[in-house]
Formats: C-alpha cells, sequence, structure tokens
C-alpha cells in the first residue's frame, strides 16, 4: 500500500476539523458532530432532565463551534477541551448555573435506538442552520449597540447646531443687505451733491453773463452821453 493511500485514510484530528470548519465546510462539522455528540450528550443528561433542554443546549453548542471556531488556539490546549467550555457555557445558561463538572464517561456498547434517531435529527437541523459566510464576514467583529438616548441627543446637537448656523447666515445676510443699501445711498448722496453743484455752476455763469451784459449797457449809455454832456458845459 502506497503512502499516499495512507495518508487518505487516516483520520482528521479535533483541530484539524475546526480549521475545515473555520473555513466554512460544512462536511467537517457534521464529522465532529458524530464525533463528539455521545460525550456532549451525556455531559446534557446529567445536567438536564427535559429532553427538548439537551437538544437546545446541543444545537446551541454545535453552532456556536460553527461560529467561533476560528478563535480556537491549539496553544492554550485541546480542540475537545475548548469545545468543552463552550457547552458548558449554553448548559450553564439552560439549568440557570454554572457547569464545572467534568464530562461524564460514555459507556460502551451500542446506542439506543431513539438516541440515534434524536442524533440524525439534531445532526441535520445543525447542519442546515450553519450556513457557510463569505471569508471576508467571518470574523469581522459586530458593532456595538448604541443606546436609543444617544441617538436623540446627536439629533438635538444637530437640531441645535442648524438653528445656529441658520441665525448666524441670517445676521450675516442682514449685514451684507445693510452694507448695500448704505452704498446705494452714499452714491446717491454723491449724485446729487454733483448735481447741486452743476446747477450752482450753470447760475453762477448766468449771473455773470447779465452782469457783462449790463457793464455793456452802462458803457454804452455813457459813451451815448458823453457828446451832450461836453456841449452843455460853457
Amino acid at each position: 500500500m502506497s503512502s499516499t493511500s495512507v495518508s487518505a485514510a487516516t483520520p482528521a484530528t479535533d483541530e484539524q476539523l475546526l480549521v475545515r470548519i473555520a473555513a466554512g465546510e460544512q462536511a467537517a462539522l457534521g464529522e465532529l458532530f458524530g464525533r463528539w455528540y455521545r460525550a456532549l450528550h451525556a455531559l446534557a443528561a446529567a445536567r438536564l432532565s427535559d429532553p427538548a433542554q439537551i437538544e437546545d443546549a446541543l444545537y446551541h453548542t454545535f453552532i456556536t463551534l460553527w461560529q467561533k471556531a476560528g478563535d480556537f488556539d491549539s496553544s492554550q490546549g485541546p480542540a475537545y477541551a475548548w469545545s468543552l467550555g463552550q457547552a458548558r457555557a449554553h448548559l450553564g445558561a439552560a439549568a440557570g448555573s454554572p457547569v464545572n463538572s467534568p464530562t461524564p464517561p460514555v459507556e460502551a456498547g451500542a446506542e439506543p435506538v431513539a438516541l440515534v434517531a434524536a442524533a440524525a435529527a439534531l445532526r441535520a437541523r445543525i447542519l442546515n442552520a450553519a450556513v457557510p459566510l463569505p471569508t471576508a464576514s467571518r470574523h469581522v467583529l459586530p458593532l456595538p449597540t448604541l443606546p436609543a438616548w444617544l441617538g436623540w441627543t446627536a439629533a438635538a446637537v444637530f437640531g441645535f447646531a442648524a438653528l445656529f448656523f441658520a441665525a448666524k447666515s441670517f445676521n450675516v445676510r442682514g449685514e451684507l443687505q445693510a452694507a448695500l443699501d448704505a452704498e446705494r445711498v452714499s452714491h446717491l448722496e454723491a449724485s446729487t451733491l454733483k448735481n447741486l453743484l452743476e446747477a450752482e455752476r450753470i447760475l453762477s455763469r448766468a449771473q455773470l453773463d447779465r452782469l457783462i451784459s449790463a457793464e455793456r449797457l452802462i458803457t454804452e449809455l455813457r459813451a451815448q452821453a458823453a457828446p451832450a454832456v461836453n456841449a452843455a458845459q460853457p
């Protein structure tokens, strides 16, 4: 037998399965389920008596493994111990208290038919819910949920800011309009003064012309009266 066929027949380790699960491989999750179901079911049955609660605890455990497989760090311990921590967290939530007891031993032998059927149904339910996520979004941290009052506060701040800038803009427009009005008044006053000066110039010119005409008339009258005055003198 070649080395290639031997390596192909070697089962994957738990750590390798978690790596494949982190890559979005549903088949690896199904294989891990078949490998750990009995032990995790025994742990859940030791804490919970309701079969529905047991099934829900196991369901949430394997869904958590599907979602958080990328968080597993082999330097912190084996994959099975890390998965037990996830299972105990869900069992503690279901039972109302933390689960710190070790995993109950799994008895060898054939499994009951009811347990086999329940395992098959649960496996199908888990794989149906384990929808592969895009690679870019598998480890994206969710955005924190902001409190409702923060939105109202931000809206109020933006509202006050809008009112402030609107009032500021109104004042600026008013000042600009006042400056334009003042410029128009100044221009009108300058135009009026120019007209007055022009009128005074015209009036002064007319008065000067009249004075010149009067002087000419007086000069002519004196010239005409001069002979008569000379003749009347002895």
